[in-house]
């Protein structure tokens, strides 16, 4: 009868044995997601400089120009108001408090357009 060959058992973390009893999977690397810079280049138009070097060009006309727009988002339709964009902590926030999920931006930047 042939031998058969196991793999070696692999020591797991403490973290990792907690997740394999718990289905729990820790998140990737999102840093990449937040924004180091951004410049408004045009009425709703942003210049974006992620963490990882990535530059890219969004308008946002046609997403705040949406008829779902919430409380919050209406104010941005104003470009006097969407031009008090800012950083908070790579996050893009106005001063009324709405912000964007950095992943959304991302996705976004990625995909060309804002959706």
């Amino acid at each position: 009868m042939p031998a058969t060959l196991s793999k070696p058992k692999r020591k797991l973390s403490a973290a990792s044995r907690g997740a394999a009893k718990t289905g729990f999977k820790p998140l990737a690397d999102v840093s990449h997601w937040y924004l180091q810079n951004i410049q408004l280049t045009d009425d709703f138009r942003l210049c974006l400089r992620f963490e990882d070097g990535y530059i890219t060009e969004l308008d946002f006309s046609k997403w705040l120009a949406a008829p779902k727009a919430g409380p919050l988002r209406k104010p941005l339709r104003d470009a006097r108001h969407f031009a008090q964009v800012y950083l908070d902590h790579g996050v893009l926030t106005w001063p009324n408090g709405y912000d964007l999920a950095p992943d959304t931006v991302r996705a976004w930047a990625e995909l060309g357009f804002c959706d």
